[in-house]
């Protein structure tokens, strides 16, 4: 899979580990790999457990990335979303920014 990381899929929940930063060529590599199994599988209901380690907080550009991907996933089986923050620097801000995300979609 990726290096700093991985995505891996156990009893209808997908478990991605991100090591830091939590940049747009980063968020890109992750989310194609996660686009890929999705249309590789075609999985009717799922979950994601996201745990990152390190500097967390999303650029604009990812930001926008990431909700235009939820919005899609949220229409095509994604039923529930946890995060796991380590070694942040930007807990609170990250998330803020996960929870106006959110309200949103």
């Amino acid at each position: 899979m990726n290096t700093g990381g991985y995505i891996e899929y156990l009893h209808n929940v997908f478990y991605v580990k991100v090591l830091g930063p939590w940049n747009f060529e980063k968020f890109e590599r992750y989310n194609n790999d996660f686009n890929k199994l999705l249309i590789g599988n075609k999985y009717p209901s799922y979950s994601v457990f996201v745990a990152l380690e390190g500097d967390s907080l999303m650029t604009p550009e990812v930001s926008e990335t990431f909700k235009k991907a939820t919005t899609k996933r949220n229409a095509t089986g994604l039923k529930n979303v946890a995060f796991y923050l380590s070694k942040s620097a930007c807990l609170h801000a990250f998330k803020q920014q996960v929870r106006d995300l959110y309200q949103i979609l």
